[in-house]
């Protein structure tokens, strides 16, 4: 679906009764591409993440050297098949200029992978990707000998290797993705990586078990961050029946690789901590909570203003326009219920989960009429890791409406 500057949703006031697919998860798409790499021979990659963060990693390994091919998915048009020409821990490219645009997985991966090779390696990326923190895995590579030439422990940066063997801790006080992107080196640099253990570390430890094991072909997931919108829709509009196919495991579906999906909602959590109870789909429970005008209060969630945006602000700031009354604290946010809903734009700040998140707000009949309520800005920004989300949430509503007997009137629109 080719999406303009502007989009409104329409609102569904029909159960959700459907069956879509999710594409591809990013954090499994990135480890694997970087594990494939450092491996031995040839391995495809089936179900792999196509966005704009996946088609950055595979650029700059690329760049890197090292030889991948991509045909399409028939199963998702966000996904892609990916045959990866693994150099058994070699960086074939002695210098490369690394552009990661805002894919804070791809600069923190790609600069552990950079301190592997014997020369000279530029990263840089947007502006925006230049005010977030690179610190942790520029130590971490330092302390095992690599140069790095840095902005203030930000990108852009210039990295020249190889590191030694040895251990390194590596905290994870801004991201796990530092620590992960050590230990994706680990078994190639013989090293050994102590740190924290968080859901997206113990994902990269398991990845790192099962690549003990060589297989030629390698299934990737699909996104359980990306389903937390659909997740959130079958809340939010009860009654029917959403199936996400065959490959989720359900009714044991982990958002985020930490809470199931029943947990997700029951009893409705008042109290929610980015660090320890949910990752990215943090936004889409701040959000149903919204929409489902309960009080809610998220904590430890400082790390949200260091992402695509600011991401504490920029949900105070668009939802105060919907009519919800927000409070917002240095480290989170404090929800009251609104009393009256308000037609608004919201204005997602190039941030991907901002768009996808006031989409399920949309979702509401907020105004009683079943007219569009909410208009959102910069709808495309989604490419960044779900590119048909709108075509998906199409798919959904169309489906819902014939379920119940409705004729269908599309959801998204200029």
């Amino acid at each position: 679906m080719a999406l303009p500057d502007v989009i409104q949703i329409r609102p569904l006031t029909v159960p959700v009764c459907a069956t879509i697919s999710v594409p591809g998860s990013k954090s499994l798409t990135n480890r694997e591409l970087v594990l494939a790499a450092l491996g031995n021979g040839p391995t495809l990659l089936r179900g792999a993440l196509w966005s704009e963060d996946t088609r950055l990693m595979v650029e700059c390994l690329k760049r890197l050297g090292f030889t991948i091919e991509v045909t399409d998915d028939a199963t998702n048009s966000s996904n892609r098949t990916i045959t990866v020409q693994g150099q058994g821990g070699r960086v074939p490219a002695r210098e490369a200029d690394l552009f990661v645009g805002t894919a804070g997985t791809a600069a923190r991966f790609l600069a552990a992978v950079c301190a592997l090779g014997t020369g000279r390696y530029h990263l840089h990326g947007t502006p925006r990707m230049h005010e977030r923190p690179m610190k942790e895995v520029f130590d971490a590579i330092r302390a095992l000998g690599a140069k790095v030439e840095d902005s203030n422990g930000r990108l852009p940066a210039t990295i020249s290797g190889p590191i030694r063997e040895g251990s390194v801790a590596v905290p994870s006080i801004d991201s796990s993705q530092f620590a992960s992107a050590m230990i994706l080196i680990s078994r190639t640099a013989n090293i050994r990586v102590d740190s924290p253990s968080s859901p997206y570390v113990d994902m990269t430890r398991r990845l790192m078990e099962e690549w003990s094991k060589p297989a030629a072909t390698r299934e990737i997931e699909p996104d359980a961050s990306s389903a937390s919108y659909f997740v959130a829709l079958q809340r939010l509009h009860p009654g029917g029946r959403l199936d996400l196919g065959a490959r989720f495991a359900q009714p044991s579906l982990q958002i985020d690789h930490r809470m199931s999906a029943d947990k997700f909602w029951t009893p409705f959590p008042k109290r929610v901590s980015r660090r320890s109870d949910l990752g990215d789909s943090v936004l889409t429970l701040v959000i149903a909570a919204a929409a489902m005008k309960q009080s809610f209060h998220l904590i430890e969630a400082a790390n949200l203003r260091e992402q695509e945006c600011d991401r504490i602000s920029a949900l105070a700031v668009e939802l105060t326009k919907c009519g919800v009354p927000v409070k917002e604290e240095p480290e989170g946010l404090i929800l009251e219920p609104a009393s009256r809903f308000q037609p608004a734009t919201i204005h997602t700040y190039n941030d991907h989960r901002i768009a996808m998140s006031f989409a399920v707000l949309a979702s509401m009949d907020a105004m009683g009429n079943g007219k569009p309520w909410i208009t959102i800005e910069n709808p495309s920004c989604v490419e960044k890791t779900f590119p048909n989300f709108f075509e998906t949430l199409e798919s959904l509503a169309r489906q819902s409406n014939e379920a119940a007997g409705k004729p269908h009137q599309p959801m998204v629109s200029r």
